[in-house]
């Protein structure tokens, strides 16, 4: 399966989350109107990892919101709960990685500089 295949099947698993997937300047989940927005200035294969963590934040964020309160959601970065989201949606997307056979070395260093950004940004505090 070719990149854009990829990316199609991405969108068809958000759509049948009831999410759509549409063009933007960042990467984020807009939980109040179902919502990802993908950066388009990035490459096929970044918008695909990006679309797939996404999709995990869809997939963990009532279980996060139950078990860390709405701060999961609406905290700033350098809150506990919002990088314990962070993580889990990563968790998530790489199961997704795996399946679409998009897990490389690259795909881990991207997932590991997000990571660090929360912990620079939750150490700011």
């Amino acid at each position: 399966m070719v990149l854009s295949q990829k990316l199609a099947k991405l969108e068809r698993l958000a759509n049948k989350l009831g999410v759509r997937v549409v063009p933007g300047n960042a990467n984020t989940y807009i939980p109040t109107n179902k919502i990802i927005t993908v950066n388009m200035r990035q490459k096929p294969e970044k918008r695909a990892w990006s679309i797939a963590h996404e999709i995990g934040h869809v997939l963990t964020l009532d279980l996060c919101i139950v078990e860390m309160g709405i701060r999961a959601l609406t905290g700033a970065d350098h809150e506990l709960p919002c990088l314990e989201a962070e993580i889990r949606a990563w968790y998530e997307t790489d199961k997704i990685m795996r399946k679409l056979k998009l897990f490389s070395n690259e795909y881990i260093k991207y997932k590991h500089a997000c990571i660090r950004s929360y912990y620079c940004s939750l150490n700011k505090k």
